[in-house]
């Protein structure tokens, strides 16, 4: 796996089926051992891709990591919204008015 990792073009679909076959094994290493993060980079390098980081969150809780953001970010969108208009018209924010002219025409 350390080796296809460090390629070029890694195959992904084989990075894939790697870490699934090794999730217990990881699990059990980084739950019982309980290493330093930068022990942890240096045995599964590809669990730091972005890729491999939504695939173990979905072997974890089986939910999809993306999906999960963006629909708690949509619950925030109001409230942040509210809180951006506040910062406007205080003044204290200019360039954010730029940002919520755009989104009002949407």
């Amino acid at each position: 796996m350390l080796m296809e990792v460090q390629k070029k073009d890694p195959d992904l679909q084989l990075l894939d089926k790697l870490m699934t076959v090794t999730f217990s094994q990881r699990r059990k290493e980084i739950t019982g051992d309980e290493p330093l993060v930068s022990v942890v980079m240096d045995r599964w390098p590809a669990l730091f891709s972005e890729r491999q980081i939504g695939a173990e969150f979905s072997r974890i809780v089986t939910t999809d990591l993306l999906h999960s953001f963006l629909d708690g970010l949509d619950a925030l969108v109001p409230s942040l919204l509210e809180m951006f208009k506040a910062a406007v018209v205080s003044g204290r924010k200019v360039t954010l008015k730029r940002v919520l002219q755009c989104l009002e025409k949407e």
